[in-house]
């Protein structure tokens, strides 16, 4: 049977994840988060994406990404292979790392944009790794605080639908 075609919106919002095959783990060494850093950065630079929120859980990924005029199974195709590639190449194992295709929902933005961003903001919490958000390294709620930096994240657009900065 052949694949559903996938929506492309140009400049679309799309909530993306990612498992892990048969729900295991998929940061399997010390260095692994930082390496999935560098590749969603390397991939969104050159498929023209924005990264407008993230959450690397241990078997999963979350990904909020706005595409270009390229499709975002460019993007996804460029992240997971090559981070797949490069963790299965320091094992000794064969077969896939990650589930299926990559989930991906549109996401209506003025209805759901800051929804979307809570919920993976808050997915270490439900999960029962941390108590607080931004007690969790691997998510870019700390961006969002001021307390981390992440060159490839955008946070502008979102912060801009929370309304202007109150203060002096």
């Amino acid at each position: 049977m052949a694949r559903r075609l996938r929506i492309h919106l140009p400049g679309g919002f799309y909530h993306v994840t990612l498992r892990g095959n048969h729900q295991q783990p998929i940061f399997l060494a010390d260095g692994h988060h930082d390496l999935l850093d560098r590749i969603v950065a390397e991939a969104a630079a050159v498929e023209g994406a924005r990264i407008h929120a993230y959450c690397w859980m241990t078997n999963h990924i979350h990904l909020l990404a706005q595409v270009s005029g390229r499709p975002l199974g460019r993007l996804m195709l460029r992240i997971a292979s090559r981070y797949a590639r490069t963790v299965q190449s320091h094992m000794a194992t064969t077969g896939h790392l990650f589930e299926r295709r990559y989930h991906a929902s549109l996401v209506d933005v003025d209805r759901y944009l800051l929804a979307i961003v809570r919920y993976i903001h808050l997915n270490p919490v439900k999960a029962g790794l941390v108590s607080d958000p931004a007690a969790y390294r691997w998510s870019s709620h700390r961006a969002y605080l001021g307390q981390a930096a992440c060159s490839w994240l955008t946070t502008r657009f979102v912060m801009a639908m929370l309304g202007p900065r109150s203060g002096p």
